[in-house]
């Protein structure tokens, strides 16, 4: 046998049944009668060989005729499939401020602050916004203004005396003043609230002034009724947030499961909290994806967003492991098998919101 006549490096995918390489094999050898043979062909004789493929690892492919006797020798070594890390967004350090409320009398305790129409079935009483449809168009509105740009606010009420003939038949909404356009929407039925009659959900403003409306919609249905109570509107407190988007190289085109590693408490390995304690405002998730395999593409890149985000005052850190995982498949003589691939990275977030 001569010395190795090239060095390929690649990525080595794809396993068929091709090999008669005994299993016990320290040094990485296989053998072939293949001439120059690709790199698929040397996965195929080194997975059946049982050799490990991983990044790093160095495979000889011994060319043999048909009396076994050594013709050629070449080098093969496993390419590594790295995650690149990107600092994408970075407001590790805020100051802690609690804001007020934006809704004026959301308790209705009387009719200040709420415009309603006075043909309409919609009255204040009992300390409830009521509607008791007779048959007319009704509406309640709000002007809330002063609200901040970007910032995100939680939205809560109560429905209670929920009753519908059908649905689509009353509506909140929330309009932008300038432009009338309805920014957000909800039809009121029993299937939007808890078992308690209540609804919550975070809303990121897009306009500092607009309307709040309750109202009927073109199909009005004489009998139906609902109240609506503790209506809330409330920015959120300042959090500090810190994330990074992970890419998979622009090769890598099969569909790719993204994890991280997970703690259970704010004190175990992972995230540390200075106050000590279980800190229920300290998160660290994917973000912008609704699932770890939408397979979002940025660049033309599989890639994900991790962020680690702090409300309450103090400091978290998190450091831990970003795992790909996909199959690739491969074809060779009318057979296709799979290979399982992963490529992994490590990240450290941190945050820290003072006084």
């Amino acid at each position: 046998m001569r010395q190795a006549t090239g060095v390929v490096s690649d990525s080595l995918i794809g396993t068929v049944n091709a090999s008669k390489v005994d299993k016990s094999n320290p040094n990485n050898i296989v053998r072939g009668t293949i001439q120059n043979p690709t790199v698929e062909e040397v996965t195929v004789l080194a997975q059946e060989a049982g050799i490990p493929l991983s990044a790093g690892v160095e495979l000889t492919y011994i060319q043999v005729n048909s009396n076994d006797e050594e013709i050629d020798s070449i080098d093969f070594v496993f390419e590594e499939t790295e995650l690149s890390v990107i600092h994408s967004k970075v407001t590790k350090q805020a100051v802690a401020e609690t804001f007020s409320e934006s809704i004026l009398n959301g308790t209705f305790s009387n009719t200040n602050n709420w415009v309603l129409n006075t043909d309409g079935d919609f009255e204040i009483s009992g300390g409830k916004l009521n509607y008791d449809c007779t048959g007319d168009v009704s509406f309640a509105y709000q002007n809330v203004s002063g609200l901040t740009v970007g910032k995100i606010y939680d939205l809560s009420f109560n429905l209670s005396n929920i009753s519908f003939f059908e649905t689509n038949h009353i509506l909140f909404r929330i309009h932008d003043k300038a432009t009338l356009d309805v920014i957000y929407e909800k039809e009121l039925k029993a299937g939007l609230v808890d078992s308690n009659g209540d609804f919550t959900d975070t809303i990121t403003a897009t306009t500092d002034d607009v309307y709040f409306i309750f109202q009927n919609s073109a199909f009005i249905d004489t009998g139906d009724t609902v109240s609506i109570d503790n209506l809330s509107f409330t920015r959120q407190d300042e959090r500090a947030e810190h994330e990074v988007l992970i890419s998979l190289p622009e090769s890598v085109t099969e569909d790719v499961t993204f994890a991280y590693d997970t703690v259970t408490t704010s004190n175990s390995t992972g995230i540390l909290d200075s106050g000590g304690g279980a800190i229920p405002n300290v998160h660290i998730a994917f973000a912008y994806f609704t699932s770890p395999t939408a397979n979002k593409l940025i660049n033309g890149r599989k890639s994900v967003v991790i962020r680690l985000t702090r409300i309450p005052e103090g400091f978290s850190q998190y450091e831990g492991n970003i795992t790909a995982s996909w199959t690739e498949s491969l074809t060779l003589g009318g057979t296709t098998t799979n290979i399982a691939r992963t490529a992994q990275v490590a990240v450290n977030l941190a945050v820290r919101v003072e006084a």
